[in-house]
């Protein structure tokens, strides 16, 4: 079964505006390309993603995406993430994808470990359709959504949608799996996040010592 990975990927002058307070547009976008590129990078360290697709409207984020192997979609005019998301999945199983996991741009601890734990939560092939949700570490957003087969799934990303992306998957009778993995709950969105970043930054963690979310 093929599993294409999509990352989307606002402007990367318009991206974090969260920490528009303690970041220039510049050092908003170095940060955003910065997690991007850590994201790509431990896709292709893992063993169990066929092919990334990025979808943005930001000639700089496609060309990066470019530069790591990944496919490239370019969005054009300005739209939602949801219908972002809904356009890279139609895109994906038009190339007969089996399977999508769709990751945000902004996980500075995603590991392939943590993909492939999220893969070997899919069911066997030939089961019924499955979704598998990794949340934030606040269990508000959807930090990883692993959808098998890739269609026939409304996006709701924006404030609450893990619990409206459970709800998704029983409104269409969807085996549900909830996983929780650090390294991927763990984002750069607010300035809490921040902190902890440049708090883990500047002193690593060992690898058996959990992230310290805010």
């Amino acid at each position: 079964m093929s599993i294409w990975a999509i990352i989307p990927v606002k402007p990367l002058r318009d991206s974090k505006s969260r920490l528009a307070r303690v970041l220039t547009p510049d050092q908003r976008a170095e940060l955003t390309s910065e997690l991007l590129l850590r994201t790509l990078q431990a896709i292709k360290s893992s063993q169990q993603i066929y092919r990334t697709l990025v979808i943005s409207r930001d000639p700089a984020v496609l060309k990066l995406a470019r530069h790591e192997g990944a496919y490239t979609y370019n969005e054009g005019d300005r739209h939602g993430l949801n219908e972002a998301v809904t356009r890279a999945a139609g895109v994906t199983a038009a190339r007969h994808a089996g399977s999508i996991l769709i990751l945000p741009a902004d996980l500075p601890y995603i590991t392939a470990e943590d993909i492939s734990l999220l893969v070997l939560s899919l069911p066997e092939v030939g089961s019924e359709p499955v979704t598998i949700i990794c949340p934030d570490h606040e269990y508000d957003g959807t930090n990883a959504l692993l959808l098998s087969p890739p269609l026939e799934f409304t996006f709701h990303y924006g404030v609450g949608s893990f619990h409206k992306h459970q709800d998704e998957a029983h409104k269409r009778q969807r085996r549900l799996v909830t996983v929780a993995l650090p390294g991927i709950q763990f984002d750069v969105d607010t300035e809490e996040d921040w902190t902890a970043y440049q708090v883990i930054e500047r002193h690593p963690l060992p690898s058996n010592v959990p992230l310290p979310f805010p």
